[in-house]
């Protein structure tokens, strides 16, 4: 009797042996799998619809140091892990109108899922030897002045079908221009201001001139 309740029993502790270490085994299994837990999953598309073939992001720590540089190459990237504290992702650094978002941390319970809409430039890339020239005019109280008439010598000036030659009620204008050129706002009232543009040193030109009153 005793020798068949001994036999009896060996099988039972094995199965009690076989389901402990199955138990252990899936919890390994699901440490395991949350240390792999990548803390962002980034998806990024252009808002007209365009194909995102690649784009730059940054991660920021809570200091503002960049932490994470690199060329996301098509719409999905995964940050795995970075470091303690709240961080920043801006998207989209080298295009026209970067995103950034913020309060980022690693959480392994909870990942962040992100779908990123990047605005698409609209404002077009110069072709040839010409840079875009901004100009804001305004008199020495910082008021702008409109209707500043411009011309540069050899070139016919349009700002628009609308108000050719001349700045808006903001006192803006902007241009595209080629090599070495004299430019000057003329109104009536005032003195000319002359300024002297050198398109081939840099890639886009903001310039703010003062027109003074006309001696009487």
């Amino acid at each position: 009797m005793f020798e068949l309740t001994s036999l009896g029993a060996r099988p039972l502790q094995l199965s009690l042996r076989l389901l402990t270490m199955l138990s252990l085994l899936i919890l390994f299994s699901a440490v395991a799998h949350a240390s792999d837990t990548c803390a962002v999953k980034l998806h990024v598309t252009y808002d007209d619809g365009q194909a995102l073939t690649s784009t730059w992001i940054e991660l920021l720590d809570s200091s503002g140091k960049v932490e994470i540089r690199k060329m996301m190459r098509g719409s999905d990237l995964d940050l795995c892990d970075f470091g303690f504290g709240r961080h920043s992702l801006r998207v989209g650094t080298n295009e026209c109108f970067p995103v950034t978002i913020e309060n980022l941390i690693v959480d392994l319970k909870y990942p962040i899922a992100l779908r990123v809409l990047l605005p698409s430039c609209n404002r077009g890339e110069p072709g040839g030897n010409v840079c875009p020239i901004y100009f804001r005019i305004h008199d020495s109280a910082g008021m702008p002045i409109p209707d500043a008439m411009v011309s540069v010598p050899g070139v016919v000036v349009t700002n628009g079908p609308a108000d050719p030659q001349q700045t808006d009620a903001y006192g803006r204008i902007q241009l595209l221009l080629g090599g070495s050129r004299t430019v000057t706002f003329s109104k009536q009232g005032f003195e000319d201001v002359t300024s002297r543009i050198d398109c081939g040193k840099v890639r886009e030109i903001d310039t703010e001139l003062v027109m003074r009153p006309a001696a009487k």
